[in-house]
């Protein structure tokens, strides 16, 4: 049986009811189940695919989202009205999950530094 928990904010308490087994995770960790059937708890969520849920959700959400798990800065003018972003990122690096959403709203971006992009907004 797989599972998998990711926690993005707050904390979560998981039990495996089977193994009798307990872990509290708090943000940026994630928890899942190896073939073995064993746990692997990852202080990290670089390497996670962003959620199904996030499909349909405000762009600044998203962008706060990458930014966080993958320390990067997005920088969108002020003001910009975003609206919601209807896709799929699973599977794509950060640079393209940004330029996904850019192309689905019409946007571009620059990047002045390898963790930095400028959202132009037309």
């Amino acid at each position: 049986e797989k599972f998998q928990v990711a926690v993005y904010e707050g904390k979560v308490a998981v039990f495996d009811a089977k193994q009798k087994e307990r872990a509290v995770l708090v943000a940026d960790e994630f928890i899942g189940v190896d073939a073995k059937g064993e746990w692997i708890i990852s202080r990290s969520l670089e390497n996670l695919d962003l959620p199904a849920w996030l499909n349909d959700r405000p762009v600044r959400e998203l962008f706060e989202l990458l930014e966080k798990k993958y320390k990067i800065t997005i920088n969108l003018p002020e003001g910009t009205q975003v609206g919601n972003f209807r896709g799929d990122l699973t599977g794509m690096t950060p640079e393209e999950q940004i330029t996904e959403i850019c192309q689905v709203k019409g946007w571009t971006y620059t990047k002045p530094s390898s963790d930095v992009f400028d959202i132009e907004v037309e």
